[in-house]
Order: structure tokens, then C-alpha cells, then sequence
């Protein structure tokens, strides 16, 4: 008997959020405090940027949510209308207007869909454009190949 040791990877189906906060002239706002509430279930999550100005909420559910951001000198910002699915990689980048902490500015908007982590791709497909796909697995009619230019060769499976 052969003992094979493996490693397994879980594979996440949650989402994440990350940007980085910077002050009107473009430099980073070390030390701001972020407030991440999922609208649903009304749960927060805290996060304070380094030096970099970054920050990253990960192992998102699916969901709406609001993040509330805030610094010394600068006016508390606050976004609303983040709508992440699942496997999603949002961005959300902060810009503080100089101001007193007391004043707020309050942006209605949806985080970027663009994935700036990784070159990975995603898309959806409605349930009709499934059910109307061409696939037969019974005989391996999936379709016809296409060869060269004009040539067309049907495969079958008995």
C-alpha cells in the first residue's frame, strides 16, 4: 500500500475589496480608517492603511455594501451602492477632500469591475443561452469542427 501525501487547495468563492485612499494632490493618506458594513446582514469590518495608503477587505460574502472612510484634517468619505459577486476583485480608490472631520462627502456609485489583481477573466452566461447551446452528449454531436477555410468534418460517437 503506497501512502501518497497531497496537498489540497481550497478554492474561495469569496470576494474582495482593496484600493488605495490619497489626498486631493494624489499622495497617500497614511492612517485613515475604513469602515466596510454589508448592507444585508449589517456586519462591519475595520481596517486602518499603512504607509502606503492601502487597504483590502477580503473573504467577502456577496452582497452590497457601504465603506465609510475617515482621517485627521480631511472630510469623512462614504460610498454606497458596492455590489459584489461572487469571486469578484472590486476597487474602490478614495480621494479625502481637505476639511473638518465633521463634514462628509457622500458618493453613490458602484466599485469598478475591472480586475486590477490579476489578468484573470470573468464573464456570465444567461441560463437561455445555455439551454439553447448546441450539445448532444449522447452522440458526440457538439457541433461541427471547421477546418481550414471551407472544409467541415462532423464527428460522431457510437
Amino acid at each position: 500500500m503506497t501512502i501518497c501525501p497531497c496537498i489540497v487547495l481550497a478554492q474561495s468563492t469569496n470576494a474582495s475589496l482593496s484600493g488605495v485612499v490619497n489626498d486631493p494632490s494624489g499622495g497617500v493618506v497614511p492612517g485613515a480608517e475604513l469602515l466596510l458594513t454589508a448592507q444585508q446582514t449589517n456586519t462591519e469590518q475595520h481596517f486602518t492603511t499603512g504607509k502606503d495608503g492601502y487597504y483590502r477587505f477580503a473573504n467577502l460574502q456577496a452582497g452590497s455594501y457601504i465603506i465609510s472612510v475617515s482621517a485627521k484634517g480631511f472630510e469623512r468619505f462614504v460610498q454606497q451602492g458596492i455590489v459584489l459577486a461572487l469571486n469578484d476583485v472590486a476597487t474602490v480608490n478614495v480621494t479625502l477632500s481637505v476639511g473638518a472631520a465633521s463634514q462628509r462627502v457622500e458618493v453613490n456609485a458602484a466599485a469598478s469591475p475591472i480586475n486590477h489583481e490579476d489578468a484573470e477573466h470573468k464573464g456570465e452566461i444567461s441560463p437561455d443561452v445555455l439551454k439553447d447551446l448546441p450539445l448532444n452528449v449522447g452522440q458526440l454531436a457538439v457541433g461541427s469542427v471547421l477546418c481550414g477555410r471551407s472544409a467541415r468534418r462532423e464527428y460522431r460517437l457510437r
